[in-house]
């Protein structure tokens, strides 16, 4: 397909976007991300992420999940094929996923498309928010947020149903890798000291999940805290501190892979 032809087909979607029939106007909007992947000059629609943006919180404040979820979905594909069309909005972006992907009052679907849009940037084009505490900051937070997800137990009746398997939810499944995925793409300078105190407030928690989190997050992320130059005695401390919380509350041994 031509570039006009392209063209074309943008302009048609667009005209979509304010449509007073919803159905309609998510027609465009998946119409658009389908088009706008293949334009050779994506700077001439950054301008379009941001009223996308909107149009996700207003889906979001009518109560309107599904159609939010697919919005979102939508963000995700095109963030996969051209991340710079969100580099007018890189500020919007962070504190709107962060407030979905915190509220568990949001279904687990939507809050993990939200990590993923944040990683998904990240991974295809580090420069655009490598540099962005916040934004790194917020991936950090909604990833340790996402392992705090699951099924309503004790640590008792966690201990006795446990098989050694990976954990079957995936929000902490997709919270665990994003620490990884995360570190992968910053500099040990940015990462840990963004990553530690966090863990060492969940620590902090009287809550198991909450611990039962950080020390997952510590085995995730020890190849990444052994080379980032802090100090092994200390480590060792902490880490110890660790185990013996663990083993007072009978925790589970993690062993789902990196």
């Amino acid at each position: 397909m031509s570039q006009p032809d392209i063209g074309r087909f943008i302009e048609m979607s667009g005209k979509t976007f304010g449509h007073q029939v919803k159905e309609v106007q998510m027609a465009g909007l998946k119409m658009f991300s389908k088009s706008v992947v293949y334009v050779n000059n994506i700077q001439e629609y950054i301008g379009v992420a941001g009223q996308i943006l909107e149009r996700f919180k207003q889906l979001m404040t009518e109560g309107d999940m599904d159609n939010a979820q697919t919005l979102l979905q939508i963000l995700v594909d095109i963030a996969h094929e051209v991340p710079k069309f969100f580099m007018a909005c890189i500020e919007q972006i962070s504190p709107i996923m962060e407030k979905v992907g915190m509220s568990d009052q949001i279904v687990e679907d939507t809050r993990q498309l939200a990590l993923e849009l944040l990683l998904t940037i990240l991974e295809k084009d580090p420069a655009l928010v490598r540099k962005n505490a916040a934004f790194v900051e917020t991936v950090v937070k909604v990833g340790l947020q996402l392992m705090l997800i699951l099924e309503e137990q004790s640590n008792s009746e966690w201990n006795s149903e446990y098989d050694h398997n990976v954990d079957d939810s995936p929000c902490f499944d997709a919270g665990q890798v994003s620490l990884c995925r995360l570190a992968e793409e910053i500099s040990l300078k940015k990462f840990l000291p963004i990553l530690l105190p966090k863990i060492q407030q969940l620590l902090g928690n009287n809550n198991w999940v909450c611990k039962h989190a950080a020390i997952v997050a510590i085995a995730q992320t020890c190849e990444f805290i052994s080379s980032g130059g802090i100090n092994k005695d200390e480590l060792f401390e902490k880490v110890a501190s660790f185990i013996n919380v663990a083993a007072r509350l009978r925790l589970p041994r993690h062993t789902g892979d990196r």
